[in-house]
């Protein structure tokens, strides 16, 4: 019974004790991942990577900083390397209902084309 002691003590702090993590989380609820640039892309246009959310306005990349959008100067060069006519709709979404601006149709995005006489 003496031998069992260490062993049995050994698994319960090692099923008890908390695992350490890298602390970064998954993207938030809504982004998919967009293979061909490497990052999580939203349909509001913002886009998710190592942690951080960006968004592309007219003066540059944005990154979400507590809550508020801050201009970057210095973004990753895998955020850098999205297409800037493709920020609105990123390869693959086009499927599940993404419209690039000025390609809508005459009533608007996939499945809201219903007119109303």
């Amino acid at each position: 019974m003496r031998t069992l002691w260490p062993i049995v003590a050994i698994l319960v702090v090692m099923v008890v004790a908390p695992i350490p993590t890298s602390g970064k989380k998954g993207p938030p609820k809504g982004f998919r991942f967009v293979p061909e640039w490497g990052v999580y892309a939203s349909p509001g246009d913002v886009f998710w990577h190592d942690g951080l959310q960006w968004r592309r306005e007219p003066g540059g990349w944005f990154r979400l900083d507590a809550g508020r959008w801050v201009v970057d100067p210095t973004p990753p060069a895998i955020i850098l390397g999205i297409p800037p006519d493709a920020v609105h709709c990123p390869p693959g979404l086009a499927k599940k209902g993404c419209v690039p601006p000025g390609q809508r149709k005459k009533y608007g995005p996939p499945g809201h084309g219903k007119h109303w006489d």
